[in-house]
């Protein structure tokens, strides 16, 4: 699949602000912009982020701008690492946390549509085309076809291997999303151990995409290896870091999935569920009620207690026989 037109871009753009406004309409009426102080009457406003109250809201144009003046600062000053300021493509400047939803599916075509006309081969054409794949979450597939010939070209073209490191992890997230487990597995175990020497984020990351992976599988060894990662994480990074919830999270998954010839216990199901409610408390202090995370880990709240319930229930089915 060759990378979308810049036609296809303007429509994909045009469809997903809609999208965008008509989702936050209710929220934000009534609002300002906080970047040009303007109403939502001609354009409409969006807020798909953690804030809360009365900042955050925005026109989508105005977060366009924003992140266009950022890079292109960033150009001028013939800076060799531009992520620090693509960020803002996906990011909040207030609170500082990803955009969500919608909206920063309608920030990463508007992404594309800015930098497409770049040379093919050009480094940011290279991460713009690659925000937009990663930011297309319903469409697994579609992103695979983006991500594959460009992982080639830097096979080819690139000496960077962060970036090699990160465009075959996003391809394994590919794989897992269309259940191709087997291919997940590999190639995170691969990814996990050419992780060494790398940024610790991604180091920290890459591992935990393994920990998922090893839980997919019902690998014997999935729980031990997740609870090591929450171990270091806590010791190295401290309680209140994201990556040490993301590994508690991992973990308590590990927990809630029976491995080969291992039924689920009680205890691992209680254990799971302590953590989930502990994390889901920390995000809706920080994250706010309807934000996508917190909604998740009361949802996954909900799902263990089911499953303790559904357990207990088996249990005394099991024992009323043995007694019959």
């Amino acid at each position: 699949m060759a990378a979308p037109s810049a036609s296809e871009a303007a429509q994909k753009y045009e469809e997903a602000a809609a999208a965008a406004v008509e989702a936050c309409a209710e929220v934000t009426k009534d609002q300002t912009c906080y970047i040009c102080m303007d109403g939502a009457e001609e354009e409409g406003l969006v807020r798909a982020c953690a804030c809360r109250g009365t900042t955050g809201f925005a026109h989508l144009s105005c977060l366009v701008q924003q992140a266009q003046i950022a890079v292109q600062r960033g150009l001028e000053n013939q800076e060799t690492r531009l992520i620090p300021r693509l960020k803002w493509w996906w990011t909040c400047r207030l609170c500082e946390q990803h955009h969500h939803g919608t909206v920063v599916g309608a920030l990463s075509w508007a992404c594309w549509q800015t930098y497409l006309g770049r040379p093919e081969g050009d480094n940011l054409r290279d991460l713009a085309l690659q925000v937009l794949a990663v930011k297309m979450q319903a469409d697994p597939s579609g992103r695979l076809a983006i991500l594959e010939p460009l992982l080639a070209r830097l096979r080819t073209e690139s000496d960077d291997p962060t970036r090699f490191l990160y465009t075959r992890a996003q391809i394994a997230k590919c794989l897992a999303l269309l259940e191709r487990n087997d291919e997940c597995l590999a190639m995170r175990r691969e990814l996990y151990e050419a992780s060494e020497g790398q940024h610790p984020n991604i180091k920290w990351s890459l591992a935990i995409d393994y920990g998922e992976a090893l839980t997919t599988a019902r690998d014997a060894g999935a729980v031990e290896f997740c609870r090591d990662l929450v171990a270091r994480a806590t010791r190295e990074l401290g309680e209140e870091s994201h990556i040490t919830e993301r590994c508690l999270m991992g973990h308590a998954r590990a927990l809630c999935v029976p491995r080969r010839r291992h039924a689920l216990s009680s205890a691992s199901l209680s254990e799971a569920e302590a953590i989930v409610a502990a994390i889901a408390r920390k995000w809706r202090r920080r994250l706010g009620d309807s934000h996508p995370n917190t909604r998740i880990a009361e949802a996954g709240v909900g799902r263990i207690r089911a499953m303790i319930l559904f357990n207990g229930v088996l249990a005394e089915l099991l024992a009323a026989r043995n007694c019959g």
